[in-house]
């Protein structure tokens, strides 16, 4: 699952292990869930940015600012979903996986890993994420802005990609 993050950009190894900056640098503790009932995803790890270094001083996600809550009311999703004659709707599958972090704020995302369970010795190394880590406080915004009409990007992308929808190769049958 790491190798597969770390071709996919997801995470990088961070090679030069230089004194950290106060305040700048955090690694995330981590541990692994099995699910033997699930086919895709048996083994997950799950990073926790809320845990405390001595208990007492503040987690990665106390620093961090969350921005305010920009999820819908389901009953106005409702609503919505109703007053149509086509609804569309979506999964962005690995959603924060798939928006980046900032060069400069990286290293606040940091774990450290095994390079080889295999070996006799195995080396430990230490590798940080690039891209939105699922379980950091402002993970649920920033996800929500990249993908939002607060974009005007995204929103130009949006209309088009639903007309390519409805007009395009997608062929919609009226009953």
């Amino acid at each position: 699952m790491i190798q597969e993050q770390l071709r996919n950009g997801v995470i990088e190894a961070v090679s030069d292990l230089k004194v950290p900056e106060m305040g700048r640098t955090h690694y995330l503790p981590h541990h692994a869930v099995v699910r033997r009932d699930v086919k895709t995803t048996k083994l997950r790890v799950v990073y926790d940015a809320s845990s405390r270094a001595d208990g007492k001083g503040p987690s990665l996600n106390d620093c961090l600012h969350v921005g305010p809550s920009l999820t819908q009311l389901l009953f106005d999703i409702l609503l919505r979903f109703r007053c149509n004659r086509i609804a569309l709707i979506a999964d962005i599958e690995k959603a924060f996986l798939n928006i980046e972090v900032d060069e400069r704020d990286r290293d606040c995302l940091q774990f450290l890993w095994v390079d080889d369970l295999q070996k006799e010795e195995p080396m430990i190394v230490v590798y940080r994420f690039c891209r939105v880590v699922f379980g950091v406080s402002s993970s649920p915004f920033l996800s929500e802005t990249s993908s939002s009409d607060l974009h005007p990007r995204r929103r130009r992308v949006r209309q088009e990609g639903v007309r390519r929808i409805l007009f395009g190769r997608l062929q919609l049958r009226r009953r």
